[in-house]
């Protein structure tokens, strides 16, 4: 079997249930696309699109294509309306605040250095698309992720996320083409949620790195050992393959 390069996602599905990271990755057995994947789908596109479709009056403010942001409205849920309002809302503050920050170039802070780019890290085994890659005042970086989901101030919610943007961090650092690009370090991230306009912001630490690396030998160990229990448990009953396919039992 080809060796497949370990995602945050893959990473994700695996420390939620093993079994179904078998169906998804190994077995190829796609779940069709649910309502709140393509919510998703259209608030990260519109978010990567929209830095495209503004124009900037003398450092001033912006101007966004009225007409980019109306076709692109009328093909999403009400949902993914609403968010992509508090997108935009999200960042005329932010960019007030840019312009407190770097009152002579505001656009350098306020524009991102990347958008929806993916980065392999051959020697890891890994592979991450950057939602974001903002410029820090000190010329260092901060991941942004962008989640169209609930925000849930719980401690097992924040660890999920911690390890995601931990996992983004050390796949750019170990990709040669990202380093080539951006020589500088990744300090901190920002997880962005549009549904509330809420914002999770850390400095990355040494702690949640740590745990990154025992949960990746975890699943490494897993395909080794071609393991893959079902964990069984309440989100089972929304399981796509709960119903045939997979032999796990509710008690």
């Amino acid at each position: 079997m080809k060796q497949m390069h370990l995602s945050k996602s893959n990473l994700n599905t695996f420390l939620a249930c093993p079994r179904r990271f078998s169906y998804i990755y190994l077995q190829n057995l796609k779940p069709e696309t649910s309502e709140a994947m393509q919510r998703g789908l259209d608030v990260h596109e519109f978010c990567s699109q929209f830095y495209d479709h503004i124009t900037f009056e003398n450092n001033k403010t912006f101007i966004i294509d009225e007409s980019f942001v109306d076709l692109f409205l009328a093909q999403c849920s009400e949902e993914a309306q609403r968010q992509i309002s508090n997108f935009l809302s999200f960042e005329m503050k932010r960019w007030n605040i840019c312009k407190q920050l770097l009152p002579a170039e505001p656009k350098k802070l306020f524009i991102p250095l990347l958008r929806e780019t993916k980065f392999f890290a051959d020697s890891i085994n890994q592979v991450t698309i950057i939602d974001r890659l903002d410029l820090r005042l000190d010329g260092n970086y901060t991941l942004v992720e962008i989640k169209s989901g609930k925000f849930l101030d719980k401690n097992w919610k924040k660890t999920e996320l911690r390890r995601e943007l931990a996992f983004e961090k050390t796949t750019c650092e170990a990709s040669p083409e990202f380093q080539k690009k951006f020589p500088n370090e990744i300090v901190d991230f920002v997880i962005y949620f549009p549904s509330s306009n809420d914002i999770m912001m850390e400095n990355f630490n040494g702690r949640t790195l740590g745990a990154l690396r025992k949960s990746i030998e975890k699943m490494k160990q897993a395909i080794e050992d071609k393991n893959f229990p079902c964990n069984v448990a309440y989100h089972c009953r929304f399981c796509p393959f709960n119903l045939g396919t997979c032999p796990m039992e509710m008690s």
